[in-house]
């Protein structure tokens, strides 16, 4: 025996070696067909701060920032931004995150390892699926912290169940390190820290290096507080607590139970859920009395709670963003916990959990409750066009986690197998929508920026300097432009060779320049374009200013979109065959809009129609300007048509101006056409020629 052991050993981690392999090439495949996606402002503030740690030897950021953007992320995206090459830079980029998360392989084989029914052969498989699955790969591909985060989490829950089992130094240190390294990347870390801290509190007996987990990541966090506060001026910041009335609670509680029912792992958080009330002793060793179990239970706690009393956004009774952002990273724990049930317990419980599932689902269909498996993914994901897909959707995959279970009772030893098969169908299936997804998206995916341009680019390479108008103070509900604006300039400054001095177009306005000198400028659209247009980005433009043009601007207003009444914000839509990026236009909007003096300026705008209800292909539309007919247009639908353009000659005067736009429907729409059919797409300003 003792001579096939090491022949045995050495098979295992072949088997594990050649799986990661695997699984980083898929990893890979994936991230480079996406590319690198920048939806987030906030994104954009890492990238700003690992600019100033490359060029300024300090982890300063720019207007906006404060202590609550922690700077572990940001020197990730230096070591991508220290190569001079734009395109290099996101090559350096994707291969880093990729690896990142590519390396929770071993943690989550580590922990599966321990299932007492589990194979080599399936304990890899199950890692790779995991590894792959839609709430940990998506994120390799994006400009967030959470491709560092989740990485983070998943190796400290492996050195904390290392330490929760032998509680000695090594473990308690390695454990330490990583919790801290959390707390200084995302701040949904102090979830993580909490149920740490109650997990050891409640341990009997104490261990003697407890203190060093929580003592020692509590330093780390203090001080990048006094380093943030003190050495670089930026205000202090504890999140905003917002208490919403039940209801809106309620939703985010049942929303977060049914997103962690089923991520690409179906039925593990069910069936997770289910053991905490189970009565059975065998389901888990004395249950709470298991410390992994204990945390596991807290984190997931402290992440619902989290969300219902620091996050206040409800989208039409499904998942947003933001709870997608904070239950993901944590999800991996009902699936590792759910493999190291013992057989018959999880046997019972599991079909326990799928007559559960049934009941939700046939309950939640008169509430609109979604409780398919593109739930958790809404975000990621895009509605389908037919609406019984939904219910499809419903049968299918009841159909299909039914599988495993009847293996359970039919042929046990085929239950991972068929587990593992659906889990890996869900992950592929997400996997290819999110791609499709980004893949259409130009605005917020660099893969279809057009970076070669960038980096060839003269005028970058020779400017004088760099200047960014990056105002961001509008409140959200009064600027339409807010969502993106400061997204959009920024993803400008991320491919620009060196930090971009703040200056607005005022202060523009007294720079000096020499005959053949020129500076670069950023700007939105809601500014006039001075200058030649260097590169654009969504609503961000970036401009040669000559000379000339700095004489051009004494004589032409400065106009800024103030705030906008019955006009909706920015949304993504599909408009001859490309994403755009447009606006809801109601049949009565008002826009205001300051000039600083008085003068002529050209609005450009685009408009498009939606035939599917309002029968309004080839009809003709209205376009009315402060009550007057501007345009009389055909439009076409979104998905075929081509936007039909207008301009306008402004006569502005200086300070707020008011600017009442809409439409008049054609005779046959009976004058009821919905806001939402017709696209207010790229608002415009500039110098009348």
């Amino acid at each position: 025996m003792s001579s096939s052991s090491p022949d045995s050993c050495a098979k295992d981690r072949t088997t594990l070696i050649v799986t990661f392999l695997i699984t980083l090439a898929l990893a890979a495949l994936y991230a480079c067909s996406v590319g690198i996606v920048a939806i987030w402002p906030d994104s954009l503030l890492y990238a700003d701060r690992a600019r100033h740690l490359l060029e300024e030897g300090r982890l300063a950021s720019s207007a906006g920032s404060t202590s609550s953007y922690l700077p572990l992320y940001s020197l990730v995206l230096a070591v991508a931004f220290s190569v001079p090459d734009f395109l290099m830079t996101h090559q350096i980029l994707i291969g880093i995150q990729v690896i990142i998360i590519a390396s929770v392989f071993f943690p989550i084989s580590g922990l599966l390892s321990r299932s007492p029914d589990l194979g080599k052969m399936e304990v890899a498989a199950l890692a790779a699926i995991a590894t792959l699955s839609s709430a940990a790969l998506p994120y390799a591909t994006m400009l967030g912290a959470q491709a560092l985060f989740i990485p983070l989490f998943i190796w400290f829950t492996y050195f904390y169940d290392k330490f929760l089992r032998e509680p000695n130094k090594n473990n308690a240190v390695w454990s330490a390190v990583l919790l801290a390294f959390m707390l200084l990347t995302l701040q949904t870390a102090w979830i993580v820290y909490a149920a740490v801290v109650l997990t050891e509190l409640t341990r009997a007996p104490r261990n003697k290096h407890a203190w060093k987990v929580i003592l020692l990541p509590l330093i780390a966090a203090g001080l990048w507080e006094a380093y943030s506060v003190f050495a670089l001026g930026l205000p202090f910041a504890l999140p905003e607590l917002n208490f919403n009335n039940g209801l809106a609670r309620f939703n985010f509680f049942k929303n977060g139970l049914v997103y962690l029912c089923y991520v690409g792992m179906p039925l593990a958080g069910l069936a997770f859920i289910i053991s905490i009330f189970s009565k059975k002793t065998n389901a888990w060793p004395n249950t709470w009395n298991n410390a992994l179990f204990r945390f596991a239970c807290l984190t997931l706690l402290g992440a619902l709670l989290y969300l219902v009393f620091a996050n206040d956004i409800i989208v039409e009774r499904k998942l947003d963003y933001i709870t997608n952002r904070v239950i993901e990273p944590f999800v991996i724990l009902p699936f590792i916990l759910f493999m190291r049930l013992q057989p018959q317990s999880r046997k019972e419980i599991t079909a326990n959990s799928l007559l559960v599932f049934f009941c939700l689902m046939i309950f939640g269909l008169p509430y609109n409750l979604k409780t398919d498996f593109l739930t958790g993914m809404s975000y990621w994901s895009q509605s389908l066009a037919i609406a019984n897909l939904g219910i499809i959707r419903n049968v299918v995959y009841l159909l299909l986690i039914c599988l495993p279970i009847i293996m359970l009772w039919w042929k046990p030893k085929w239950f991972v197998t068929t587990y593992a098969c659906v889990a890996a169908l869900l992950t592929f299936s997400n996997l290819m929508q999110n791609q499709t997804v980004w893949s259409m998206n130009e605005d917020g995916n660099f893969r279809y920026v057009n970076a070669d341009a960038f980096a060839q680019s003269k005028d970058i390479k020779e400017a004088k300097a760099v200047y960014a108008d990056n105002n961001c103070s509008a409140a959200q509900s009064s600027d339409i432009a807010y969502l993106f604006r400061c997204n959009d300039l920024n993803k400008l400054l991320y491919f620009t060779p060196r930090m971009a001095t703040p200056k607005t177009a005022q202060e523009l306005k007294a720079t000096t320049l020499g005959d053949n000198e020129f500076v670069l400028f950023t700007s939105s659209e809601n500014d006039n374009a001075f200058g030649k247009s260097v590169a654009e980005i969504g609503l961000g433009k970036l401009m040669r200013v000559e000379k000339g043009d700095l004489a051009a601007m004494q004589k032409t207003p400065l106009v800024f979109i103030k705030r906008a009444e019955s006009l909706g914000r920015y949304i993504n839509v599909r408009i001859a065959e490309k994403m755009e990026r447009v606006t809801l236009l109601g049949p009565n909007a008002t826009l205001h809009i300051d000039a600083d003096q008085a003068g002529c300026v050209e609005m450009n705008a685009a408009f498009a129609a939606d035939d599917n209800e309002t029968n309004a292909n080839g009809k003709a539309v209205e376009f009315i300007l402060n009550d007057r007919l501007v345009k009389k247009a055909s439009f076409k639908p979104v998905i075929t048509g081509v936007p039909a353009a207008i301009a306008v000659l402004l006569r502005v005067q200086a300070g707020e101006n008011v600017l009442k736009l809409g439409y008049k429907a054609p005779p046959n729409a009976n004058g009821n056409i919905r806001a939402s059919l017709f696209m207010f797409a790229r608002l415009t300003f500039k110098p009348c020629n």
